[in-house]
């Protein structure tokens, strides 16, 4: 699957594109050369292909999140852009661009997802093992496995209905 990025559209399934995200991590400390972006953590180079998709990928699980306003349009693949939302100022984010708190929100997340390499050896260590009788419970305790990161969370706060990075659970 490739990478589309057009604002507001269909088929549209990235918030960001992959010429956006190389000029976001150049400048940014530990997350180009050996940061993740850049390199594999065994030093290979990411194809272009693999970040995308983490780009994708991204997009998709900041789509998980619930957020303030309404979509400009009944036929926009995201949840952005997005009516009647403001930032921490109280100024509205145009309807016709991807707020970049969402954008940056997106660079972090693929950088993480991209971190996370679940096929390495010690794989098992991102596990924690709780045993009670004759059961065991295995939690997996990387940040990538549900909640975003906390520096994505932050930037989004102001446009999730929960405010502070998680869901509203009705009880």
């Amino acid at each position: 699957m490739s990478l589309v990025a057009t604002v507001g559209g269909s088929n549209s399934n990235s918030y960001v594109t992959l010429a956006e995200a190389e000029a976001y991590f150049e400048d940014r400390i530990n997350s180009s050369a050996n940061g993740n972006w850049e390199n594999t953590s065994a030093g290979e180079p990411r194809s272009d292909a693999e970040k995308s998709a983490a780009l994708v990928t991204s997009t998709r699980r900041i789509d998980e999140e619930q957020f303030r306003g309404y979509k400009v349009t009944s036929t926009q693949a995201l949840k952005f852009p997005r009516a009647n939302i403001t930032d921490e100022d109280g100024h509205y984010f145009a309807t016709d661009s991807i707020p970049e708190p969402v954008k940056q929100a997106t660079f972090i997340v693929a950088l993480e997802l991209l971190r996370a390499d679940f096929l390495a050896e010690n794989y098992m260590n991102n596990y924690e093992f709780l045993s009670t009788g004759n059961f065991q419970f295995k939690q997996f305790t990387q940040q990538s496995a549900g909640r975003l990161p906390s520096e994505a969370s932050r930037l989004l706060r102001h446009v999730m209905t929960s405010g502070s990075g998680g869901r509203l659970v009705r009880a």
